[in-house]
């Protein structure tokens, strides 16, 4: 009524997917770890220490059923010890390591091994910095599956559920996690975003919630609380 509005004075007003009704998962800040700093809404993990193995973060949203979808851009690369998986809360414990622990886990370590709670042994090939890892977890059978730029690792099928990285999500609640050690990470649950640069194509998405860069496995969703309740 007296003609205060909100305006852009200068820059680009940037459209976030994340609001009330439907808020998606980033990394948790709240989560005892140290040598990180989180930006972009924590959407952003830059790491600062290459020898602490011990540290890693969660996301702020998992998930004990349902099937869900999320991307990771590899922005800087560490000493190749940095690694992305998934970790049961029930059990994570702060300084818990993601690729010697027992805790319950599977990872992907920049060296090309899997971990798979401190069983490990080679099976990727890491891809470059600037490359975008996808995953894809089934929590409905236990199985999580990884890839990047489009193809997913050890020819998985995450809308068959062929060749999973890992089958081993029987229970317990599950959530995405990641030690950075010196590497950079910009990571994509929904918003459309990997930092502050929009994804280059979106892919499809069957369920309407959330923004990717590739397409959405038939039957996912995003990590998100309405992606959690539908």
């Amino acid at each position: 009524g007296n003609s205060n509005n909100f305006t852009v004075a200068s820059g680009t007003l940037t459209k976030t997917e994340d609001n009330p009704s439907n808020v998606f998962a980033t990394w948790n800040p709240l989560s005892p770890n140290d040598s990180v700093t989180y930006s972009y809404g924590n959407g952003v993990v830059t790491g600062s220490n290459a020898t602490n193995y011990s540290m890693s973060t969660v996301g702020t949203l998992g998930a004990s059923s349902g099937k869900y979808y999320w991307e990771m851009k590899y922005s800087t690369a560490g000493n190749g010890n940095e690694c992305v998986g998934v970790v049961n809360l029930d059990n994570y414990e702060y300084n818990q390591n993601i690729t010697s622990g027992t805790g319950g886990y599977v990872s992907l370590r920049w060296d090309g091994e899997r971990q798979i709670n401190n069983v490990s042994g080679a099976y990727f090939t890491p891809p470059s910095t600037g490359a975008v890892i996808m995953c894809a977890m089934d929590m409905d059978n236990g199985k999580v599956f990884f890839g990047s730029d489009g193809s997913w690792f050890g020819s998985g099928n995450p809308i068959t559920g062929a060749n999973p990285t890992a089958d081993i999500l029987t229970s317990g609640t599950w959530s995405p996690v990641i030690r950075y050690l010196t590497s950079k990470w910009e990571c994509n649950f929904g918003n459309g975003y990997f930092a502050d640069n929009t994804v280059s194509s979106a892919g499809t998405n069957a369920s309407g919630i959330g923004i990717f860069e590739y397409d959405v496995p038939t039957g996912y969703t995003a990590l998100s609380t309405k992606g959690l309740n539908s």
